[in-house]
Formats: C-alpha cells, sequence, structure tokens
C-alpha cells in the first residue's frame, strides 16, 4: 500500500470536521450538507456541480486503468479521487495525475460510489459489508455486514451514513464506530442511493415505492406507489422530490407530504424504461432513456428538448450551463443545457455507466473498458 506523503492533510481535516460539528448543532442540519463529497454532488442528489465547467475539449489529462469494469462514479476530496472497480477495489488517485495513492480491497464488485467526510471514505460492496476507511492511507476503520449486495451510495449526514442493500433494508450507521443507529425494511432489495434534506431521507426500492423516513429514527413519513420497481437515485430541489422509474416516468413529488406534483414520460412505451437517475438544475430536470437524454421543466413537467444517443445508462451531471452523460455508445458527451445543442464527445472502448464527476474544468469518469479518465 503506497502512502500517502501529506499526512499533514488529516489534522486538517480533523480541525475542520470538528467545526462542521459545532455548526450543525448551532445553525442547523441545511447548513454543513454542501461540505460533503460524495455521489451525485451533494446530499440532495441534484448532480450540480458548482465549479467551472469544461467547454471546449482539448484532450485526456490522464486515464488510469482498473481490472474490472468501472461502474462506481469518482467523488473528489481535497485532492484525492475515489472510486471502485469490478475487480474489488476501491482506489484513491491523485485527482491532476492519476497516480495511485492507496488501494483496498474487498471480496466483491463495487458499484456503489464513495461518500467522504471528516476524513473517512465511505462506500459498500457486492460483498455486502459497508466500508469506512481512513480517507489518507486507506486503512480499514471498520465494517457492517449487510445480508446483500450493496450497489447504493452512502449518504452522510449528522454523525451517520445512510444507505440501502439488497437485503431489503435501510441502514443508518454511527459514522464514527459503524454500530447500527436504525434500520427500516421494504418488501424488496434497494439499489437506490438516500437524498437527504430538513431531516427527512428519500430512497426507492425494488418494491416499486419511494420512500421519505424521518432520519433521526427511520419512522416512514409517507410513501409514493410506482407501477414498476424505483432504482432512480432521487433528487431534491425546490420542495420536489424528482425520481424515475423504469417504466418511461418521471415523478415530481412534494417533499412534505409525497403528494404527485407532475409525472411526465419519455418517448418509445416500454421499450425506453428510464435507466438513468435525475440531474436538477434551477429551471430544469435531466433524465435518460433507451435512446434519448431529456430536459423537462422543473415546474411543469413539460419536456424542453430531446437528444438523441444510444441508451443513457449513465446520470447526467451539470456545471455551468453544460450537461454530461454517457451512453451505451461508449461516448461521453456535453450538452448545452439550455438548448440540447451538442458541444463536444469523446468516444472509450467501453458502455459508460459512471455519473461524470466535475472539477475544476475537468471531468472524470469511469467506463466499461475499465478506465477512469479525466478529460480538460
Amino acid at each position: 500500500m503506497i502512502r500517502n506523503p501529506y499526512v499533514s492533510i488529516y489534522a486538517r481535516v480533523f480541525l475542520a470536521s470538528s467545526v462542521m460539528l459545532y455548526f450543525f448543532f448551532s445553525i442547523g442540519f441545511d447548513n454543513v450538507l454542501a461540505d460533503e463529497d460524495m455521489f451525485r454532488a451533494n446530499l440532495k442528489r441534484t448532480a450540480e456541480y458548482e465549479t467551472d465547467a469544461l467547454k471546449r475539449l482539448k484532450g485526456i489529462r490522464w486515464k488510469f486503468k482498473t481490472h474490472g469494469k468501472v461502474r462506481s462514479s469518482p467523488v473528489i476530496s481535497e485532492s484525492l479521487l475515489y472510486f471502485g472497480s469490478n475487480d474489488g477495489f476501491l482506489y484513491a488517485l491523485d485527482k491532476n495525475s492519476g497516480n495511485e495513492i492507496w488501494k483496498f480491497k474487498t471480496k466483491g464488485d463495487i458499484y456503489s460510489s464513495p461518500g467522504v467526510s471528516s476524513g473517512v471514505v465511505y462506500f459498500g460492496s457486492n460483498d455486502g459489508n459497508l466500508y469506512a476507511l481512513d480517507a489518507v492511507n486507506g486503512d480499514l476503520k471498520w465494517s457492517y455486514k449487510t445480508g446483500g449486495e450493496i450497489q447504493s451510495s452512502p449518504a452522510i449526514a449528522g454523525g451517520a451514513v445512510y444507505f440501502g442493500s439488497l437485503d431489503s433494508y435501510i441502514y443508518a450507521l454511527d459514522s464514527a464506530s459503524g454500530k447500527l443507529i436504525w434500520k427500516f425494511k421494504t418488501q424488496r432489495g434497494i439499489t437506490s442511493s438516500p437524498a437527504t434534506t430538513d431531516e427527512v431521507l428519500f430512497i426507492g426500492s425494488l418494491d416499486t415505492n419511494l420512500y421519505a423516513l424521518d432520519i433521526k429514527n427511520g419512522k416512514e413519513l409517507w410513501r409514493f406507489k410506482t407501477e414498476d420497481i424505483v432504482v432512480s437515485t432521487p433528487a431534491v430541489s425546490d420542495g420536489k422530490v424528482f425520481f424515475g422509474v423504469q417504466d418511461t416516468h418521471l415523478y415530481a413529488l412534494n417533499m412534505k407530504t409525497g403528494e404527485l406534483i407532475w409525472d411526465s414520460k419519455t418517448d418509445g412505451g416500454i421499450l425506453d424504461w428510464v435507466y438513468s437517475f435525475p440531474a436538477a438544475s434551477k429551471n430544469a430536470v435531466f433524465i435518460g432513456g433507451v435512446d434519448s437524454m431529456y430536459s423537462f421543466n422543473k415546474k411543469t413537467g413539460k419536456r424542453e428538448w430531446q437528444f438523441k444517443t444510444v441508451r443513457a445508462v449513465s446520470s447526467p451531471s451539470i456545471a455551468g450551463s453544460i450537461l454530461y452523460l454517457g451512453g451505451n455508445d461508449k461516448k461521453l458527451y456535453a450538452l448545452d443545457a439550455v438548448t440540447g445543442e451538442e458541444l463536444w464527445r469523446f468516444e472509450t472502448k467501453g458502455e459508460i455507466e459512471t455519473s461524470p464527476t466535475v472539477n475544476k474544468a475537468v471531468v472524470y469518469f469511469g467506463s466499461n473498458d475499465g478506465y477512469l479518465y479525466a478529460l480538460e
């Protein structure tokens, strides 16, 4: 295992985390959410990155080869980038050079995207464990065994880690010790990743429901029944919860009550399943179908544009006014988020299922060709 020479960063992270805890208890839950580094950019899972966009593609800054498909989306914290691979490793790379800093072996494929908080990396594996590693050196702090594969990407908030498992439970663990705080049973497994805001946790289940739970005790606040499985990670924005369902629907619900606000559909009937997760900007919601990426008006659900591609399994991300997405055609696209016009594309040798991460005009994403790419 390679050690990171910048060990002093750990002390700074510890001090920063102490300050964050102080503000959590003094000014409220939502004020610290943006300080976490995790899947879909934030705890609300809007996938909107507050950073410079990559408007014109120059080429590859670096690429890193693993020994399996990369389906775990990368997350950046400080100078490091974290992601998992189907080779069973969780990797930490220098985000600027792509050099490996450390890697940690699990006993299963890793689909779960990591979350980083207070110097600790949290992620799930198909071996059924939720892991907590030291973010600087990759040392194991603790692991928690569930009864099923963990493909859900954890949310870390208020001293707890929240995630779902294919054993049908939603879990809340103490982030420092890994001890169980509460768990909530659904009727089928869970691959959806939780979104949180205003002390409420939103998550989908393969039992066809979208759940809203009290984040403190796991008690059900409401549920919304759909006509198909809910693999989608919800996005929370402007008092609404947005999520897609396999049967072509994109729903917008009232965050407080679970009441349906609008329901829009993609094209193609049963063949146009909604595979990707929604991204939410100020005015629009974006989601992919079997052959297109769509933009819907956030308030009304009216379709604003449609961009034809091959099955958009990759979930879109936003930086500035640019939308980034991958497809089964092995290409990563950059689109004008307002018009849907293509700005550039980049081709890999494998299908792209990860959600792109954007940081300082660099786009990071994984491909089923086994590489993690950094484009500039």
